[in-house]
């Protein structure tokens, strides 16, 4: 049982119930009124499922920290204060709430000061109010071995988990994004194994959906008959993933799909079959989840190309916010330069509206960048669109310091900066904050052939187009300039003719310096005359071209003489 004490004269002395205190907490999490920030969402949520287990004495600083807070093992509770910081927040964010619109709730939580362990008063508790809302249901039971690696995962089973973005004005409260409803998988077979890795992968699936800024992610209640949809379905594109588990004794076999909630319409299904042995069980849970979320909530995932497709339709104001950053991820999948107005203007308007938007100046800082290298403003200001990239960059991890979003913007501002190793370390710390996102995987890729790091280039990208589902140009060229820096140029030719697109020269200039190195005269001089058609600058300063884009000294110098074996016609060095 939950206990707690009155905080309101006259209140209940009874003690509050497990469903009852789950119930509050869903209640909680679903208003409006409750402003906690998406990472003290997920601390409430822990504190109480951790309590109501029975495991109240396991809230320590540490174990919050690395479970909740995205601190490694390394993390020091005595010089890292993250804990008490965001307790402190929470706190206060409860206090809001219940001064205000939650003032009716029946039942209370708190977190007493001093202490991470929640407590439970009822205030008024009818009894049509106990139960928890549909979008909300409480948590099956899990078995030890999985409660110690799940215990977070079966927490945003229990409680769903969702974000909600408000603007600074009242009346244009946003959404963050379409909402992605997760059914728990099926085991095909009634084992105990087949159930609970059915479980398993469920909640590894929610968790690492997760990660994906602009996705409301809930758990379904029900793997099978009609799918109770949450409130936010109403005023967003909606979806709902799902499937069966089959265990056999030496093999895995998971079959998942995605389906349109308005229409009924299946978008993408996939099966993965895995051979299985007693000791890579969580190591074949984790590929196939990791698979499944790539496919489904990167950048240009499955979910992401629908919304877009549903937003070309109609382009709702409570989702304003979520289609800005898109339509700029749009753009920079080509980079074509008469999109470039529309998508500066959204995020402007985007930031006007509200100025503590992470991700909207994440993009602006991209924004900015692109001004910059591809000559999108005269040279001359040039400078001020860097100073403004950087300061944009370090707003976004200001406000959200554990953003992936926010991270990449700054190691983008980095490497164009010829900052190599701190662009490739912060790149890097994206990755390790969502290490399924394709986009991630690509950028760590540009970082470290940027450094002149072709080969462990050449990894990260080739695992970013096997994830995607919609390879953006600039993926290819920049896997195609890795293979040829390592010596590959017949592998770096195929993917070559992949990444032209009608942009800013680079896609072409690559694919000429690559044929010309593969013996493709004829190939190579048509790319180089459409290169230097998109990028005149190719002809006065070619070292400039690749060195504003971020590529060190060697590098750049290096593709300027695969330039010049491709038919360029180089300047004479300056001073000559």
């Amino acid at each position: 049982m939950a206990t707690g004490s009155p905080l309101a004269p006259g209140g209940d002395d009874a003690p509050v119930g497990d469903a009852e205190a789950r119930a509050a907490l869903a209640r909680l999490l679903a208003a409006e009124s409750f402003k906690a920030s998406p990472r003290r969402r997920r601390l409430l949520a822990y504190l109480v499922e951790r309590t109501l287990d029975g495991h109240a004495d396991r809230l320590k600083a540490y174990d919050i920290a690395t479970a909740v807070l995205g601190r490694g093992d390394g993390f020091d509770p005595v010089n890292d204060p993250i804990v008490r910081i965001e307790a402190g927040r929470l706190r206060r964010d409860l206090d809001g709430h219940y001064e205000g619109a939650g003032r009716s709730d029946p039942v209370r939580i708190a977190i007493p000061k001093g202490h991470y362990v929640p407590t439970f008063a009822r205030v008024a508790a009818p009894a049509a109010e106990a139960d928890p809302p549909s979008a909300a249901p409480s948590v099956p039971k899990r078995r030890a071995w999985l409660a110690a690696g799940l215990a977070l995962l079966v927490v945003l089973l229990g409680v769903g988990a969702w974000r909600l973005q408000p603007w600074s004005r009242a009346d244009e409260t946003q959404l963050a994004g379409p909402v992605l409803v997760v059914r728990p998988f099926v085991p095909a077979s009634g084992d105990e194994g087949g159930r609970l890795l059915a479980a398993g992968l469920t909640g590894e699936l929610v968790a690492d959906l997760m990660r994906f800024p602009g996705l409301q992610v809930y758990a379904g209640i029900a793997a099978e008959g009609p799918v109770a949809m949450p409130p936010a379905a109403a005023g967003a594109p909606a979806f709902i993933v799902g499937g069966t588990v089959q265990r056999d004794t030496d093999r895995v076999r998971v079959d998942a799909q995605l389906t349109e909630h308005a229409t009924g319409r299946v978008l993408w299904s996939e099966r993965y079959d895995r051979a299985l042995t007693t000791g890579n069980l969580f190591e074949v849970e984790a590929e196939v989840t990791g698979a499944i979320v790539a496919r489904l909530a990167s950048v240009y995932g499955v979910i992401g190309e629908a919304t877009a497709r549903a937003l070309r339709r109609t382009r709702p104001a409570s989702l304003f916010a979520y289609d800005c950053v898109q339509r700029a991820y749009a753009y920079r999948r080509t980079f074509a330069s008469e999109q470039y107005p529309a998508v500066r203007d959204c995020l402007d308007e985007t930031l006007r509206r509200d100025p503590e938007d992470a991700d909207a100046w994440a993009m602006r800082a991209l924004i900015h960048i692109d001004a910059a290298r591809f000559a999108r403003v005269p040279a001359e200001e040039a400078p001020v669109e860097l100073a403004a990239a950087l300061a944009a960059a370090r707003k976004a991890v200001d406000l959200a310091p554990d953003s992936m979003r926010s991270v990449q913007a700054l190691a983008t501002v980095q490497m164009v900066s010829g900052m190599h190793d701190d662009s490739i370390a912060s790149q890097r710390r994206g990755v390790d904050l969502n290490p399924n996102d394709p986009e991630s995987l690509a950028q760590l890729g540009l970082r470290l052939v940027a450094a002149g790091r072709a080969a462990e280039a050449v990894v990260y990208l080739e695992q970013a187009i096997a994830r995607s589902v919609v390879v953006p140009n600039w993926y290819y060229v920049t896997l195609a300039g890795s293979l040829y820096l390592d010596g590959r140029s017949d592998e770096a030719l195929i993917v070559a003719r992949k990444g032209v697109g009608p942009c800013c020269g680079n896609g072409y200039a690559i694919l000429a310096i690559v044929a010309a190195a593969a013996g493709e005269r004829t190939e190579a001089a048509e790319a180089l005359a459409e290169a230097l058609r998109q990028a005149p600058i190719l002809v006065k300063d070619p070292r400039a071209f690749f060195t504003t884009q971020g590529l060190s000294a060697d590098v750049a110098e290096r593709v300027v003489a695969g330039l010049a074996k491709a038919g360029l016609q180089l300047p004479p060095p300056s001073g000559s």
